[in-house]
């Protein structure tokens, strides 16, 4: 009889004594079809360098590392590190390592394929556009995390995270998954995406300008911008006096904040960058 992969994670959680840990948000990929959705997905080719965050119990890892010329396989869970090195022992081609991955220092991969655990979305999400040079990520995501990625300008899911996944990303909405993928099960939706990222030409100086920007100007996402725009000069500690000579070159002062779109979103911020150049 060949053993479900749901009863094969099973076994081996008990054979080793392994319970997942919430803490981690460890969800067993548990459905072959996911497996071979995501790594379809990513088109993965014989010259690739992988990385995998979360390699858990390697179902997926073995997959990706029957195409890929190599596979960083990095997982958090110093339980599994073991288990994960003997089942994979026969891929000469997999580096499993123990690790953090917000902590790691990676540079250069060509794909990102993960089962991400969702207590690391966002900060993952980050670092992937400013610290991992990469071509393309296919990822298993919280779909209320996705949702607000895809939300558009004026809709309730509309905020800093709509705004810098797509200054950021082109993002491929790839279908949700069911619960029943995992074990233990999700007690929230699951959603497939694919990232590919936008190639910028920006100054550093500008891009970190923008997100701070962004992130200062959402707290009061509902405000006009206008009255948003005096909330940020308080922040930033400009000078009352030069608040007129500045938001007369700004456009679309009337509208409310989650109405901007992300291009005028930047022409706002790139303004504001211009201006502060000028006079601080």
């Amino acid at each position: 009889m060949v053993m479900s992969l749901l009863m094969e994670v099973k076994h081996l959680l008990k054979q080793y004594n392994i319970k997942p840990k919430r803490r981690l948000g460890q969800n067993f990929v548990v459905c072959n079809s996911l497996i071979s959705k995501m790594v379809d997905s990513a088109n993965i080719g014989s010259d690739d360098i992988v990385l995998e965050i979360g390699a858990g119990l390697g179902f997926l890892t073995r997959k990706i590392a029957e195409r890929a010329r190599k596979v960083i396989a990095v997982e958090i869970d110093a339980k599994l590190i073991n288990i994960l090195k003997f089942l994979l022992k026969d891929f000469e081609n997999v580096n499993v390592i123990h690790a953090d991955v917000l902590k790691l220092n990676i540079n250069n991969v060509d794909k990102i394929v993960s089962n991400v655990p969702f207590n690391i979305s966002s900060p993952l999400l980050f670092k992937m556009a400013q610290e991992i040079n990469f071509k393309l990520a296919v990822l298993t995501l919280q779909k209320e995390f996705v949702d607000r990625m895809l939300a558009q300008p004026g809709s309730k899911d509309y905020g800093r995270l709509s705004v810098t996944s797509n200054f950021f990303f082109q993002i491929d909405f790839l279908g949700n998954v069911s619960r029943r993928c995992f074990y233990p099960q999700p007690e929230v939706d699951v959603s497939l995406i694919r990232l590919i990222p936008k190639k910028t030409f920006l100054q550093n100086n500008l891009i970190l300008f923008f997100l701070d920007f962004v992130r200062i100007i959402f707290t009061c996402k509902n405000k006009k911008l206008k009255n948003a725009l005096d909330v940020y000069f308080r922040f930033k500690n400009v000078p009352e006096k030069m608040h007129n000579d500045i938001v007369c070159k700004i456009p679309f002062m009337e509208k409310r904040v989650v109405e901007l779109d992300l291009n005028e979103l930047y022409m706002i911020a790139s303004l504001l960058y211009d201006q502060f150049n000028l006079n601080f």
